[in-house]
């Protein structure tokens, strides 16, 4: 019984961790028409973009690494297609600078900045990173899992990934990790699928549900300690198609969603 105890106790201990500052916050229209429109002429004019996967990871040992929910047995490989998916991402802008100059309103903007220095209670926010997802008919998101993070000096331009997972799930580094919030925004008129599930009050607990329909919705998180993942989307049978780890999209997405950034906030 004492072991029993003492395991439930570390695991609420540890359930505890993987928790957002406060509860996700939702929103209507994210973008006007105008702002929209743009946002889908810079990614229409400037493909093709890499799988989210190549963006951050050299090897399926790697991911797995990296999400931690699933042990592999010793001994095992894994392979590119045990993870794979048919989602893309591009960069918007990225460390503070805004990468095409018809976004800049979109970019540094007033209204987001406002919902992340009231998410965390700050003074101050500063802009980061903006980036897109587009995505097919496609699986549920992976296993539920945190985003990266980053630390005072240290950030995925200068450090692993998996480390930087690793980092923020131990706890050790809290008082050195970035106060982020996303304002993530989804443009899916689909039917099928193709919202968010999140777990705001540990992994414990019953998750929450943001269902479709998801045009111009958008929630104000923070991903890094929150575990999440997004809804299976599309018809059942279109949900696997043939992509490699080096795969651009070869034709029309017909499912486009999350458009989304991350300001820090300073307190």
């Amino acid at each position: 019984m004492t072991n029993a105890k003492n395991h439930a106790e570390m695991s609420s201990a540890k359930s505890d961790r993987f928790r957002p500052v406060t509860r996700p916050q939702i929103i209507e229209s994210a973008y006007s028409e105008d702002q929209h429109r743009r946002l889908l002429n810079v990614v229409r004019d400037n493909g093709p973009w890499p799988l989210i996967l190549a963006h951050h990871f050299k090897t399926p040992e790697e991911v797995f690494a990296t999400g931690g929910s699933v042990t592999l047995p010793e001994g095992f490989k894994p392979t590119w297609d045990m993870v794979l998916s048919p989602v893309f991402r591009g960069y918007l802008a990225q460390q503070g600078v805004c990468l095409f100059r018809e976004l800049e309103d979109c970019y540094y903007n007033s209204h987001f900045l406002d919902l992340v220095r009231g998410y965390w209670g700050a003074k101050y926010a500063e802009p980061e990173t903006m980036l897109f997802n587009i995505q097919g008919p496609c699986a549920i998101g992976g296993p539920p899992h945190l985003d990266g993070t980053v630390f005072r000096g240290m950030t995925m331009d200068n450090t692993p990934l998996w480390l930087l997972m690793s980092m923020a799930k131990s706890g050790l580094f809290r008082r050195w990790q970035a106060k982020k919030g996303q304002v993530i925004a989804w443009y899916y008129k689909g039917k099928i699928g193709g919202g968010f599930n999140c777990w705001p009050d540990g992994p414990h607990s019953a998750p929450l549900q943001i269902n479709a329909p998801m045009w111009g919705r958008a929630v104000v998180v923070e991903n890094e300690m929150m575990l999440h993942h997004g809804q299976a989307c599309g018809p059942l049978s279109m949900r696997k198609p043939a992509v490699s780890i080096s795969s651009p999209p070869s034709a029309p997405i017909p499912i486009a969603r999350t458009a989304g950034r991350s300001p820090t906030a300073i307190k």
